[in-house]
């Protein structure tokens, strides 16, 4: 054979293999990190993660697949999560598996209604935390895979950091007997909808039906008012309420507020009658009401009593 020919099959052969060791996965669309030892291989592909995106100072949810496409099996794995800036977890970062079936057992082994093996695939989840001052923006979480202690690869999954959830003041602004009223604002820099409001200690309400308001949507800078039948009570000093909405991405939030609240004890709630919150015209003047129909009963028996004398 031709030297040339040779020397040229021999480059195509080395540069296959050096692909096939090294193909990149760097986004969500199904491209896959490649790891080769000996006759297992695994392709790594990132599933999903959750919520999309995340934010700052929070955590989320990765899932991440194995697949492990040579021929024999793959002995003693461990695949772990590299927890470097903005990335961390309180949780074990590392999972091992003793076997993972090579396509030979994969097939082999292949179950009832099953098309493609799925012995030879496993799924990872791992809970992650994002960094409260991790920059707005892509960031890679570092991913790594060993066979038998031998490191295989390294994979960089990309997760995207946004800010997309707001922020909420709550105050008291008004009592009396019957009802409390408390006023929300919107004081992060993302609009909320769907906004639900609750009294997480529904004991201290008159009816536990009404623990729960629909408030809809406040943008940047809106506040709403909202009234809450409380009983009551001074020894009650605060009051904490669940705020739940959904921010600008579609996810929903829930977050909890304690209001400083000074709520009259029962003997004291008549006083408050004066702030004429949510009293009829009669109960507001009905002692002012019986005068004048006492005055005037007087008046018709006086007359009747005068004509019969007459």
């Amino acid at each position: 054979m031709n030297k040339k020919i040779i020397i040229l099959i021999t480059t195509l052969l080395m540069t296959f293999s050096s692909v096939f060791a090294s193909i990149n996965q760097t986004d969500m669309s199904g491209n896959s990190n490649v790891g080769v030892n000996k006759d297992a291989a695994f392709i790594i592909t990132t599933l999903k993660y959750e919520p999309y995106p995340v934010n700052a100072g929070d955590w989320f949810d990765v899932w991440i697949q194995v697949q492990n496409i040579g021929q024999n099996d793959a002995l003693n794995s461990k695949f772990e999560i590299v927890p470097e800036y903005p990335f961390s977890t309180n949780e074990n970062s590392s999972q091992s598996f003793n076997t993972i079936s090579g396509t030979i057992n994969a097939n082999k082994n292949l179950k009832s209604g099953e098309q493609n093996p799925q012995e030879n695939i496993v799924v990872l989840k791992y809970r992650v935390k994002v960094a409260d001052n991790a920059k707005e923006g892509e960031n890679n979480l570092k991913f790594k895979a060993t066979i038998s202690g031998v490191n295989v690869h390294s994979y960089d999954m990309p997760i995207y950091i946004d800010k997309t959830k707001t922020d909420f003041k709550i105050v008291m602004r008004d009592v009396n007997s019957r009802r409390t009223t408390f006023s929300i604002a919107n004081i992060g820099e993302k609009q909320a909808s769907a906004i639900t409001i609750q009294v997480k200690d529904d004991s201290i309400l008159l009816d536990k039906t009404n623990a729960e308001l629909i408030l809809g949507t406040l943008n940047i800078g809106e506040f709403s008012t909202m009234s809450f039948p409380i009983i009551p009570n001074e020894t009650i000093k605060e009051i904490t309420f669940d705020i739940g909405y959904t921010d600008v991405s579609g996810v929903r939030t829930n977050i909890e507020k304690t209001v400083p609240v000074k709520i009259l004890k029962e003997d004291e709630t008549a006083d408050l009658s004066k702030s004429n919150l949510s009293l009829t015209f009669y109960e507001r003047y009905s002692k002012e009401l019986y005068g004048v129909f006492g005055l005037i009963a007087g008046l018709l028996i006086m007359t009747l009593i005068n004509k019969r004398k007459k």
